[in-house]
């Protein structure tokens, strides 16, 4: 009788440990999740900061990474996360010479392969000489 409640007890307590190390494990790939993509967030500003023509007025930059699910597998040999970048601003340009700069520079992006799409929304006359534009990008 007592080796079974014994026996019981070590189970219970085998039990709460494999819990307890789930959990942390799932802490782990988190941590380990944020870092990484903390770092590709940064390289993507340090590149776009390079990037952005002198000429391009930045007034809005956005930066969401895609929820990844911890109880999923974590590669680490594979791609980077999602991260999708928004960049609004103007150039002190009209409608016609902006979006011709602005796809200029959509070019520029993708042909730097660092992307996997690159938007840049319709400009928008703001006044006789400027134009916002609005530029999305996954990298």
């Amino acid at each position: 009788q007592s080796e079974l409640s014994l026996l019981n007890m070590r189970q219970e307590m085998k039990e709460i440990v494999q819990s307890k190390n789930a959990v942390a494990n799932t802490f782990s790939k988190l941590i380990y999740q944020d870092k990484k993509i903390s770092s590709e967030m940064v390289l993507v500003l340090k590149y776009l900061s390079n990037m952005i023509p002198g000429n391009f007025n930045v007034t809005e930059l956005k930066v969401d990474k895609v929820q990844v699910d911890p109880s999923k597998e974590i590669n680490k040999e594979s791609e980077h996360s999602s991260i999708t970048i928004t960049v609004k601003g103007f150039y002190d340009k009209n409608l016609e010479n902006a979006s011709a700069l602005a796809e200029s520079f959509r070019k520029d992006l993708e042909s730097s392969n660092l992307f996997k799409k690159v938007n840049i929304g319709p400009g928008k006359k703001l006044k006789k000489l400027k134009t916002a534009i609005t530029m999305s990008m996954v990298y």
